[in-house]
C-alpha cells in the first residue's frame, strides 16, 4: 500500500509541473574558465542558465551554457549555445557569479537574446567578455533582468579588475 502512495504522490507531482523548460524559473549566472595563475580578466566568460528549482524531470533540468568563441569555422567570433544534464561548467572553471533570476515567463525570451544576440567582428579589441556585457544589458532592456543586477554585475566586474 506505501508503494501505490508513494507512486500517487509522484504522479500527482509530475503533473503539477510545466511540460517546458521555458516555464520553469531559471538562474542567470557568469561562468569563468581559466588557469588560475592568469589575470581574472584574461578568462573566457560565458553565461548559464539553469533551473532554480531542480525537478524530477530530467529534461526540465537541462543547464543551457550561452557564450562568443572566436570559432576556426567561422570568420571572427560566433554564438554557441550548449546544454549540459549534470550543470557543470567546462573545465578550469573559476567562481562565478549569480547574476539574476530569470521569470518562468521570462525564459523563452532570455534564450532566444542569448542565442541570436549579435558579435562585434569590426572592432578588434572585442571579445567573450564584450560579448556577456552587452547580452546583459540587452535582457535589462528587455525587462529580464534588473538594473540593480546589472549594477551589481558591473560592479563584481570593476573588483575583480582591480585585483
Amino acid at each position: 500500500m506505501v508503494s501505490s502512495t508513494v507512486d500517487n504522490d509522484r504522479a500527482e507531482m509530475l503533473n503539477l509541473l510545466p511540460n517546458t523548460m521555458s516555464q520553469i524559473p531559471m538562474q542567470l549566472t557568469l561562468c569563468r574558465t581559466g588557469p588560475p595563475n592568469d589575470h581574472p580578466m584574461r578568462w573566457h566568460w560565458s553565461l548559464k542558465l539553469s533551473p532554480l528549482c531542480p525537478t524530477l524531470d530530467s529534461d526540465l533540468n537541462m543547464t543551457h551554457f550561452y557564450y562568443a568563441t572566436n570559432a576556426a569555422d567561422a570568420e571572427g567570433f560566433v554564438v554557441r549555445h550548449r546544454t549540459s544534464s549534470t550543470g557543470r561548467p567546462p573545465a578550469l572553471s573559476q567562481p562565478g557569479y549569480d547574476i539574476s533570476a530569470i521569470s518562468a515567463e521570462g525564459v523563452s525570451r532570455a534564450q532566444h537574446i542569448l542565442n541570436n544576440h549579435p558579435c562585434r567582428n569590426d572592432v578588434t579589441e572585442w571579445n567573450c567578455q564584450n560579448w556577456v556585457t552587452s547580452s546583459l544589458a540587452e535582457l535589462r532592456s528587455e525587462g529580464l533582468i534588473s538594473q540593480a543586477a546589472l549594477m551589481g554585475f558591473e560592479k563584481w566586474t570593476a573588483d575583480l579588475a582591480s585585483t
